[in-house]
C-alpha cells in the first residue's frame, strides 16, 4: 500500500525560513549532534530536510527558547 502524500525535501534555505533559524544554526546543531545528521542529495551532496527533520528542529528551538 502506498501513501497518498509524497515526502517533500527542503533545502537548508527553505528549512531556515520555515523554522525561523539561520542556516548557520541548522549546520551548527547538526555538527554538535543536537539534531540527527540530515540526509544529503545523491547528486549534489546538499542537505535535504524532510518533515521529521523540521519537527525535530522546531522542538530543539522551543527548548532553546525556554
Amino acid at each position: 500500500m502506498t501513501s497518498s502524500t509524497t515526502e517533500r525535501g527542503y533545502t537548508i534555505k527553505e528549512a531556515a525560513a520555515l523554522t525561523g533559524l539561520p542556516a548557520s544554526t541548522l549546520r551548527y546543531y547538526e555538527s554538535i549532534g543536537v539534531i540527527a545528521p540530515v540526509s544529503r542529495g545523491a547528486s549534489s551532496g546538499h542537505r535535504v530536510y524532510d518533515e521529521d527533520d523540521l519537527d525535530q528542529i522546531m522542538w530543539v528551538a522551543c527548548l532553546a527558547a525556554t
